[in-house]
């Protein structure tokens, strides 16, 4: 347990470089929002799973090996603040603050996870 959490905190710093949104584009299946260093892919998978990618070139994904069977999107809404972007279910939600790129979770009540 020790080895795990130390192991987070020391690759935080890795993960926590900021990137500021440049654009967003709201697809049918997904949110892609640009960064300064590549795309991040918000993927509603369910009304409680939303799959988070980040890359720079999407366009040579190897085979999934988790989610072999095509699932339908759940609807998904797509708001917008002067700080934040924020994709909701109907059981939870991903804000990315538009300054540093940060990602937060929250349930359907707003309560941070």
């Amino acid at each position: 347990m020790r080895l795990t959490v130390l192991t987070i905190i020391l690759l935080m710093p890795i993960f926590s470089i900021a990137q500021s949104v440049k654009s967003l584009d709201e697809q049918p299946d997904r949110v892609v929002i640009t960064l300064e260093d590549g795309k991040l892919h918000l993927i509603p998978l369910s009304e409680n799973a939303i799959r988070i990618q980040f890359g720079q070139d999407f366009s040579n994904l190897k085979r999934e090996l988790i989610l072999t069977s095509p699932v339908d999107t759940p609807d998904f809404d797509v708001s917008e603040t002067s700080s934040e972007l924020i994709i909701s279910t109907s059981g939870m939600a991903v804000h990315v603050n538009k300054e540093s790129g940060e990602i937060s979770y929250a349930n359907s009540s707003g309560k941070v996870f």
